[in-house]
């Protein structure tokens, strides 16, 4: 079978490797997708992996083979590979040989072996396109539950790439009473926009900070999401919260980012940071996508083959329109 294979920062390369064996506990499904995630090109761009590492998490499929010891899953179910556990108490980037577990074996690929206990099935009537979101749509929703939106609170969204796309739908559930998107790419402000933003800035053409304060009769917004992950986001994001409310940071930057805290300090901004998503996260997730709540559609730009992974992570790499890009082996 034909696998994606890490080789060096900024390189993939297609090797054939044998087949996987469900070993016991575990089944082997067939790739149907594979999602190219931030995190994914974050580890590319950056070399953050051991050459030989296969990629790729947003992964849908059908089980092919069921090892031993494996109870409710029969060959011929779809599913998602889901929520593995969670995070050592403590880890650090600042640990020798730290990477960012990329969740290996990966996705892209044409067969994968899995425990069967971190599988989720794909409900009938959705399909596995749609159902292979619900990864990103999962750190969408476990950031929104640990902020402290409510009901009515002028909420502001920076970045409308995947993560953020996804955080605008969900948020407009939560009935806020002014939601903002600041995005430079028009067709992703225009996306936002068609998702459930009340509006979308520019910061390219004005100032987000000062927009935002002005749209909230000079208070500031109660929570603002940084999906961006580039150092002047978050110094805005910090900026732009109102005394005592709440920057959620969902996006990770892996270069240094300079703050300046004075002003914000003095405002008492909280500051959360989220992380992946845990198994509830996921149900919830694949609940919304399977019941018409969130839309995948509209996010998903193009499916590209196994063949054209390196192109489709070198394109991604660049300030592009495009959005979501599903892998099809």
């Amino acid at each position: 079978m034909r696998v994606a294979v890490f080789k060096r920062a900024g390189l993939l390369e297609l090797e054939d490797v044998s087949m996987p064996r469900a070993g016991p506990g575990q089944v082997v499904m067939k790739v149907s997708y594979c999602a190219i995630c931030g995190s994914d090109l974050h580890r590319y761009a950056y070399g953050m992996m051991a050459p030989g590492v296969i990629m790729g998490h947003e992964v849908s499929g059908t089980i092919v083979e069921v090892g031993e010891g494996v109870e409710g899953w029969s060959v011929g179910d779809r599913v998602l590979r889901s929520y593995r556990g969670p995070l050592p108490p403590r880890f650090s980037s600042r640990d020798k040989g730290f990477t960012l577990d990329p969740l290996t074996p990966g996705g892209y690929a044409d067969y994968l072996a899995w425990p069967a206990s971190g599988l989720l099935r794909i409900p009938d009537g959705l399909s596995d396109e749609a159902a292979s979101l619900t990864e990103p749509l999962s750190v969408a929703v476990h950031a929104i539950r640990l902020s402290s939106v409510k009901l009515g609170d002028a909420v502001v969204v920076l970045g409308a790439g995947p993560i953020g796309l996804l955080a605008v739908q969900c948020l407009r559930r939560c009935a806020p009473g002014l939601l903002v998107v600041s995005e430079p790419l028009p067709a992703r402000r225009e996306l936002a926009l068609q998702l459930g933003a009340d509006l979308a800035l520019d910061p390219r053409e004005v100032d987000p900070v000062a927009e935002v304060v002005r749209l909230t009769d000079g208070l500031g917004a109660d929570v603002v999401f940084e999906c961006a992950g580039s150092e002047p986001t978050l110094q805005e994001a910090l900026e732009m919260a109102r005394h005592r409310g709440q920057v959620a940071l969902i996006a990770i930057s892996f270069e240094p980012c300079r703050v300046s805290p004075s002003e914000w300090i003095g405002r008492e901004v909280q500051l959360q940071a989220s992380y992946a998503a845990d198994g509830q996260d996921w149900k919830t997730s694949l609940d919304l996508i399977a019941g018409g709540q969130v839309q995948t559609g509209p996010l998903i730009s193009r499916v590209a083959p196994l063949e054209e992974i390196q192109a489709a992570f070198q394109g991604l790499l660049q300030a592009t329109d495009d959005v979501i890009v599903l892998i099809r082996p």
